[in-house]
């Protein structure tokens, strides 16, 4: 798929008022994406397209994000970062920032809207079940709405434990799915310390989003 014919534009602004305003491109038609997907693609592991839209919980993440106070040597990882919304912040304040989703058409896309809002791109595409990075490589994970089926409870905090640095943490918002109470229980279980540290209404007032901070 030709990474820029057929492609939407839309902007997120600052909500702190500065009046910095970012740009993103999508597919202008996710079913388009989804066409472009073969039935053994599919049959292998079930993948969706889910990438090719703006979420209600990647918007909340975002907002979210700019209340942060974060050091300059901060080193992110984004769990599934879709079209790159939260990498492109956290870029653009000049974290080292890695990027990471399994769809290759995603990463050239979050890799675009990177570079275009002011940040260095490091994208990856990669299953997080086998991440090539180091261990304990990561001061703080992020992901917004990755938590849609109960089968990614487990690599997810597998991978959270695998990458994340002692004094770490991480932050996953999510609009309370069905398997999102599950997961809170599964990380306890873990020894992880669980909060929610943020809840917003979002997509027009229709969904509560809740933002959830795990450390070590």
């Amino acid at each position: 798929m030709d990474l820029i014919y057929n492609t939407d534009k839309f902007q997120l602004k600052d909500p702190c008022g500065t009046g910095q305003t970012f740009k993103f491109i999508r597919p202008a038609d996710p079913d388009e994406v989804l066409d472009a997907i073969s039935n053994e693609q599919y049959e292998k592991d079930h993948f969706l397209p889910y990438w090719a839209e703006l979420w209600p919980s990647s918007q909340a993440l975002f907002n979210y994000i700019f209340s942060l106070q974060l050091p300059a040597r901060t080193k992110v990882t984004e769990l599934g970062c879709g079209l790159g919304h939260i990498s492109s912040v956290l870029a653009f304040r000049g974290l080292n920032v890695l990027s990471m989703d399994i769809s290759p058409i995603a990463c050239k896309y979050a890799h675009k809207n990177i570079i275009q809002n002011g940040g260095n791109a490091s994208v990856i595409c990669c299953d997080w079940r086998f991440i090539p990075i180091k261990p304990q490589s990561s001061d703080l994970i992020i992901a917004a709405d990755i938590l849609y089926e109960r089968r990614w409870i487990e690599p997810v905090l597998l991978t959270i434990k695998t990458i994340l640095r002692p004094k770490g943490k991480v932050l996953i918002a999510d609009p309370c799915r069905k398997f999102w109470e599950e997961f809170k229980f599964q990380a306890k279980k873990r020894d992880f310390s669980v909060s929610v540290i943020h809840k917003e209404t979002v997509n027009e007032e229709k969904t509560i989003v809740e933002i959830l901070e795990i450390n070590r």
